[in-house]
């Protein structure tokens, strides 16, 4: 591993570091401020909100990745103008309809689906947050594509979050009301302002409205199979929190958030490494350059490995003694966040396999996957959630994620002959 990629390495952890305290910390100040319905309430509408991006996006976050990726590295300016536009333009056609939809039908979505009008000040500010999210995510997608990954961690719903608990913070010392709907409102009001700051950055990149439009055939042919994707990632990562949002309660939903929130520290090193070698990875496969791909997905998954063991050991040898931190009620959630730790222990111990079949050409592969892995989902949140409560949702995700990343893993040995469970055996091929 060269020092340029260290080096970058090392910053993107340390903004990765700030988005991941800003998921913490909201999830601490939700817990400490608001306690657990109000918790429940505010991850109702978050957990929803992800899914409304995964329609707004529509692929198009891994589209940037990999053909945004591609122009950037052959220094293509006037194709990477062309789709920088085109993806923008083609998720507000999407995500401002569909915002409409939900501001208007609130009544029903909350009353329905959730049986609580308490939802119903949350969801106005959810649909007003969707088209602005999808944007600021988009944003995310093309900084990393412009190799900028120390800097797109502040587009992400992370850095977001820290900036919302801070304000949430500052309004609770000057004696301001706080509400999961308050809470959603200092969200929308942060992420306006850090999509000005992208847009700016973007445009001193030199990122300029197309004078002549390149194709963008390929890139929009792309984009069902990486939404197709997009959509199992999300009933991986937030089905959970809906379903017992809709087969028990708002305080199930709490308690559970704290816990799934916690778990994705294991993560967090994945998302750091993710961020840096996606684009990579498209680049590598465009130019053929096998030996390139096979030694950095070791190197990789090695560093994940490290970096995230001693995580996982204390969030499964003492879950009590961690949720305690967030007051009363949410020690309940302590067996939840062991199976969710080990299910994202899981995701790193597999290394980037899902990024390296979707940028190396073999996206249809992975949907393929990820589709029978979201017929397992939905299979185990209607049978566990209604049975086992907030159990039955951390057994349900770790079913998903164990069969999806287990199965990638074989398809890169099978597809790209390479073996990401053998990261420790030293050998040229891997090191030369």
């Amino acid at each position: 591993m060269n020092v340029a990629f260290l080096r970058k390495s090392l910053l993107t952890f340390a903004t990765r570091g700030l988005s991941a305290a800003g998921t913490f910390g909201l999830t601490f100040t939700l817990g400490v401020l608001l306690g657990v319905y109000q918790t429940g309430l505010f991850m109702t509408g978050l957990s929803c909100l992800m899914g409304m991006k995964v329609f707004g996006c529509f692929g198009m976050e891994n589209a940037v990745l990999r053909f945004g990726g591609i122009h950037v590295g052959e220094r293509d300016q006037d194709n990477v103008n062309t789709h920088f536009f085109c993806s923008i333009l083609v998720s507000l056609l999407i995500s401002v309809p569909l915002a409409i939809v939900v501001f208007w039908g609130t009544c029903w979505i909350s009353d329905v689906l959730f049986h609580n009008q308490d939802l119903i000040t949350v969801f106005h500010w959810v649909a007003i947050e969707f088209p602005l999210l999808v944007v600021s995510l988009l944003i995310c997608a093309w900084m990393r594509a412009f190799n900028l990954s120390e800097v797109s961690s502040f587009f992400e719903i992370g850095m977001l979050s820290l900036f919302t608990s801070l304000t949430i913070w500052c309004s609770h010392f000057l004696g301001v009301p706080l509400s999961a709907g308050f809470c959603m409102h200092a969200l929308v009001i942060m992420t306006s302002i850090m999509i000005l700051v992208g847009l700016g950055i973007i445009g001193w990149r030199g990122v300029r409205i197309p004078t002549s439009f390149t194709t963008i055939s390929p890139f929009m042919k792309s984009l069902w199979t990486y939404f197709q994707i997009d959509f199992v990632f999300y009933l991986t990562q937030w089905g959970g929190l809906v379903a017992l949002g809709y087969f028990v309660n708002s305080s199930a939903v709490g308690i559970f958030s704290i816990a799934h929130r916690l778990a994705f520290t294991v993560n967090f090193i994945l998302t750091v490494f993710d961020s840096i070698v996606a684009p990579r990875f498209a680049h590598m496969s465009s130019i053929s350059d096998h030996a390139g791909i096979k030694r950095l997905a070791l190197d990789t998954t090695k560093y994940m490995t490290f970096f995230s063991t001693p995580i996982v050991a204390l969030l499964v040898f003492a879950p009590s003694w961690v949720l305690a931190f967030f007051g009363d009620g949410f020690e309940a959630g302590k067996y939840s966040l062991i199976l969710l730790a080990l299910a994202q222990f899981v995701n790193v111990l597999t290394g980037p396999a899902v990024f390296m079949l979707t940028m190396s050409g073999y996206h249809a592969l992975m949907k393929n996957i990820l589709l029978i892995a979201s017929v397992i989902g939905v299979l185990c949140y209607v049978v566990l959630v209604p049975a086992l409560g907030s159990l039955g949702a951390a057994l349900a995700i770790f079913i998903i994620m164990a069969f999806q990343n287990i199965v990638a893993a074989w398809a890169v040995n099978n597809k790209m002959n390479i073996n990401l469970l053998g990261w420790w055996k030293k050998s040229p091929a891997q090191h030369g």
